[in-house]
């Protein structure tokens, strides 16, 4: 898979001190290859390094640790985080972003995925033709919307529907992604909606071989290899 990705921006919103944040990490020249986030403390620098790390963990198909119910904002019930990226792929451009919105149960100390929304642009010349994808957990009727979309990818086949509705009620309750799934991805393929699959296969690609989060915690990993 041929591909050149960088991260553009991440958002977050109801996460631990930060009500509402967006950092830009494009510079003028275009280029966003992030060696380190400094600043005073309490500013949300762990914070953001805390939610990369989360999405990463998402787009990889894999799910959240009950540990992430830290990162939540205690005077709100719904939290949400959401990065941006540029994708060329094969000679085209693509914008995309990734958001996941969470809710925590105080009670229990726990929190859960609520839903996620996938949004795709593809860019020729100066015309940008964009689709959003949204997969409502609490949605009981619909897989994901818009329903053209869902519809193109399932057609008549019942069968695959069930597919779908038993992997986001598994997502739900693993806390994980549905859009990220493998099966989700590879039925995807299969009924003929590349563009959609081909987004997200780049993307955790990305998530998999060349996003790397280094936090404090890894200081001693790090310090340890150089012995080996």
């Amino acid at each position: 898979m041929e591909y050149t990705i960088k991260l553009d921006g991440i958002r977050l919103t109801n996460i631990k001190n930060v009500n509402n944040g967006y950092i830009n990490v494009r510079n003028a020249a275009g280029s966003c290859d992030i060696i380190g986030i400094y600043g005073q403390n309490g500013t949300g620098k762990t914070a953001v390094i805390d939610c990369v790390e989360m999405l990463q963990i998402l787009m990889m198909g894999q799910p959240l640790d009950r540990h992430f119910f830290d990162l939540l904002y205690v005077n709100t019930r719904e939290s949400a985080v959401s990065a941006a990226f540029s994708i060329n792929k094969d000679g085209l451009r693509y914008e995309a972003e990734y958001e996941v919105r969470l809710k925590f149960t105080p009670c229990l100390s726990d929190f859960f995925i609520v839903g996620e929304t996938l949004k795709l642009a593809f860019l020729e010349g100066r015309e940008k033709h964009k689709t959003v994808f949204v997969c409502d957990f609490e949605d009981l009727d619909e897989v994901f919307t818009p329903h053209r979309q869902f519809g193109a990818a399932t057609g008549s086949d019942k069968k695959l529907k069930r597919v779908f509705d038993t992997r986001k009620i598994l997502a739900r309750e693993k806390r994980k992604s549905f859009f990220f799934d493998d099966i989700v991805i590879e039925k995807l393929a299969v009924k003929g909606r590349t563009g959609l699959s081909a987004a997200i296969g780049v993307l955790r690609a990305y998530a998999s071989m060349d996003l790397f989060v280094i936090k404090n915690s890894h200081s001693g990993i790090i310090s340890l290899s150089e012995l080996i």
